[in-house]
């Protein structure tokens, strides 16, 4: 049996779109896309929470700085602190 942990990656899905995507589940939890055309060129930074909604995050300059914003925010939101033994955990 292949071992897949709960960690998250990206997925190239033909640039400039590029996919965050649970290892384990191969759901998708966020997303960069090119916006515009010409001299208006931005990158949009979308993240999809559970399987019914999605949640802008805003335009970015770049794709690499719409891919760190939705890692933040996933970072942020995979953090759970232990009140009993008075710590953070990982869900």
């Amino acid at each position: 049996m292949l071992f897949r942990s709960n960690n998250k990656e990206w997925y190239g899905g033909g640039q400039p779109n590029l996919y965050y995507y649970v290892d384990l589940t191969g759901r998708i939890v966020g997303e960069t896309s090119l916006t515009g055309t010409g001299n208006t060129c931005k990158f949009s930074a979308t993240v999809y929470p559970d399987n019914q909604s999605s949640l802008s995050l805003g335009m970015y300059i770049s794709s690499e700085k719409a891919k760190e914003a939705i890692e933040r925010y996933w970072i942020r939101e995979d953090e759970v602190y232990d009140m009993i033994n008075e710590r953070m955990l990982n869900k």
